[in-house]
C-alpha cells in the first residue's frame, strides 16, 4: 500500500515535507511528487510529476521537493511513497 500526502501547494513547506518523509521512512523508498492545477470547470488536473530515488539525506530531499513545488506553482501537490 502506498503512502501519500496531498496538501495545497501554498502550505507545502520544507519543514512539513521533512516531517512527512521521516514519519513515512522516506529514506528507504523512492518517491514521487505530483503537481495539480485547477481544471477549467471543476476539480484538479495533473500538470507534472517528478521522482526521487531512495536517499538517506532526507533534509536535502525535502529541500529539493520544496524547490520543485515552488518553481512550478501548482495549486496542490502530493508526495507518494510506493510500497516496494
Amino acid at each position: 500500500m502506498s503512502i501519500s500526502w496531498a496538501i495545497p501547494a501554498s502550505r507545502f513547506r520544507q519543514d512539513f515535507i521533512l516531517k512527512f518523509l521521516r514519519e513515512a521512512k522516506g529514506s528507504n523508498h523512492s518517491l514521487e511528487v505530483r503537481l495539480f492545477a485547477p481544471r477549467r470547470f471543476y476539480g484538479l488536473k495533473p500538470v507534472g510529476s517528478r521522482r526521487w530515488a531512495a536517499h538517506p539525506d532526507l533534509t536535502s530531499t525535502a529541500k529539493e521537493i520544496a524547490k520543485y513545488v515552488a518553481e512550478n506553482e501548482p495549486i496542490e501537490a502530493e508526495i507518494v511513497i510506493p510500497d516496494e
